[in-house]
């Protein structure tokens, strides 16, 4: 997988709220958004990995979900978007809703 943005995911800090990959993956997604692409594929890639590793750290959903929101208003892609804030907000809400599927499907084992 190519990055836009960042390095690798080997190369992660671990002591980070968020992982690097999925940080990685939620900017490419935010970068075609702004493109005017389709953006559910790279979001679901993002969901899945930051909610894979809440999960390693035995995190509640709540915690992913916080770490989510504060992570994601630090954005540059967010605070310069060229979309209106209504937009940017309906895409984080389904951004959220992705992360929780995610947490649980996964954790369920569907």
């Amino acid at each position: 997988m190519q990055y836009l943005l960042s390095a690798p995911p080997s190369l992660e800090r671990l002591d980070s709220p968020l992982p690097g990959a999925g940080v990685a993956a939620l900017r490419d997604a935010l970068l075609m958004f702004a493109r005017g692409q389709p953006v559910d594929g790279q979001l679901l890639r993002s969901a899945s990995l930051l909610s894979e590793h809440a999960r390693r750290r035995n995190q509640r959903v709540e915690q992913l979900l916080i770490d989510v929101k504060q992570t994601w208003r630090t954005l540059p892609e967010v605070r310069r978007a060229s979309r209106n804030p209504r937009e940017m907000r309906i895409l984080l809400s389904r951004f959220v809703a992705m992360c929780i599927e995610q947490f649980y499907t996964v954790e369920r084992g569907c």
